[in-house]
């Protein structure tokens, strides 16, 4: 942050993700939003509710995630995939869908995000001041 040309009277923060400037009144906005968005994916997620998928490329392409497995695992996995005639990668997004609803009925980690949600929230309305 620093001077922006304007004698220093309005505060500008970098967008990390997009190297773009803001405002002070468009960041303050920007993660009050997020911090609504980050709430009720959170509260739906302890409600048992399907979780809308959200990408960087206003929902066009995908998430990419890179994963590293040992050798058995990866293994293990593609005979899994080739066993029910999909590929690896149907096969670990069917893994990881299962976890998440293992997750989503454990009473324990429903605390943990609980416990996850009120830390964050006091975080976001700090830097939305």
């Amino acid at each position: 942050m620093g001077n922006n040309g304007d004698g220093g009277n309005r505060t500008r923060a970098l967008c990390p993700t997009r190297r773009w400037s803001l405002t002070e009144q468009v960041f303050r906005t920007t993660v009050a939003k997020t911090a609504q968005r980050v709430r009720a994916t959170e509260v739906r997620l302890l409600e048992g509710q399907a979780v809308p998928t959200v990408s960087c490329y206003h929902d066009i392409m995908t998430k990419n995630l890179t994963v590293r497995l040992d050798s058995e695992l990866a293994a293990d996995a593609e005979a899994i995939a080739r066993a029910d005639g999909t590929s690896l990668n149907e096969t670990v997004k069917q893994a990881l869908s299962e976890a998440v609803q293992l997750r989503r009925r454990d009473p324990k980690f429903k605390a943990r995000l609980r416990r996850i949600i009120e830390e964050d929230r006091e975080l976001l309305e700090r830097l939305a001041k």
